[in-house]
This record gives C-alpha cells, structure tokens and sequence, in this order.
C-alpha cells in the first residue's frame, strides 16, 4: 500500500471525529447560557475529551505490549524499551 492510501483512513475518522465534537458541543449549548458560560463549558468538554483519549490510548498501548508479552516476552521487553526511549526526557 502506498502512503496515500495509508493516510486518507486517518483523515476520514480524524473527520468524523471532528464532526462529531463539533455535533455533541452544538446539541450540549443552552439556550439561556451566556458567551462566558458557554466558552467554559466548551473548555471543560474538550479537557474531558482530551484525558478520555489520553486514557483510551494508554490502555490500548498497554493490551498491544501485554498480547506480545504473551507470545514472546523478550520482544516485548525491546520494543517496550524503544518505546520508552523515544518518549522520555533526555536530560530527566
């Protein structure tokens, strides 16, 4: 498969995904709400969108090393040990 036809099934959902924060936002305003009420509560929803995604691809990440753990477990102790190298801070 080429490059472009990898990408374009991360824009579609990249787009549904958008359209649907865009939906549950419009439906969640209040009629009564003010701007500020209405930006707050928008800020709020996309801080509990955002750690349900963190949370969502950590334990994803963590069923993906625990099923190569399974089959063969210094594998898992390489790719986990690359994995963290490339997400840690080099002068932590």
């Amino acid at each position: 498969m080429s490059y472009q036809q990898n990408k374009a099934p991360f824009i579609k959902t990249a787009g549904i995904l958008g359209a649907a924060i865009v939906l549950i936002v419009c439906v969640g305003i209040s009629s009564d709400g003010s701007i500020t009420a209405l930006l707050a509560q928008y800020v709020l929803f996309l801080v509990g969108i955002a750690s349900g995604l963190a949370f969502s691809i950590a334990v994803m990440i963590a069923i993906f090393f625990a099923s190569v753990a399974m089959n063969d477990k210094n594998t898992a102790i390489e790719m986990w040990g690359k994995f963290k190298s490339k997400f840690t801070c080099p002068a932590c």
